[in-house]
């Protein structure tokens, strides 16, 4: 899949040889990496789906999708991004970007969710129809903006909220 980009931020697919490095290298990839690997990067979720990402992408399986988010002025990693295809129901994806810290999601969630359903989801119109996210009640700037681009609350459990994007009303 394309990298995607913005005067500040790249999304970039999570290759095989990304997801080895990131699992059993981590040391090398760090002191070798030209650009800055914070430490809480990347999140744990996504360093612990590793193993099953690249178990499905040998079997060929594709139920989940990893991308990697990165400042590119700065030179620095500041997010991960999960897409689960769900087994049971193929055509909803469930979706989590998760940034290194409070101050990077202030700071890069717009940027890095706009670009993310602007251009990835895209490549998805064709086999999805609803995409999932979930936010805490307390995190306004996150709905706000999954409001704005034109998700829906469909449950309360406090503190989460569920959210649904119907793909059919991107196109």
């Amino acid at each position: 899949m394309k990298d995607y980009k913005t005067e500040n931020i790249i999304i970039l697919s999570c290759s095989i040889d990304m997801a080895k490095s990131l699992l059993m290298h981590r040391k090398e990839l760090i002191a070798r990496s030209p650009i800055d690997l914070p430490t809480g990067w990347p999140s744990y979720r996504f360093r612990s789906l590793l193993p099953v990402y690249l178990e499905n992408k040998v079997t060929e399986i594709d139920t989940l999708h990893l991308w990697i988010a990165a400042d590119l002025p700065k030179k620095r990693m500041v997010g991960d991004i999960i897409l689960f295809i769900n087994d049971e129901d193929s055509k909803q994806g469930v979706l989590e970007i998760r940034l290194v810290d409070e101050q990077d999601e202030q700071i890069y969630f717009r940027e890095c969710f706009l670009l993310f359903i602007q251009f990835v989801v895209k490549h998805f119109l064709d086999s999805l129809e609803t995409i999932k996210m979930e936010t805490y009640t307390s995190n306004l700037d996150r709905i706000h903006l999954l409001r704005q681009v034109g998700f829906k609350l469909k449950k309360r459990e406090d503190p989460y909220l569920v959210w649904v994007l119907e793909l059919d009303e991107l196109e």
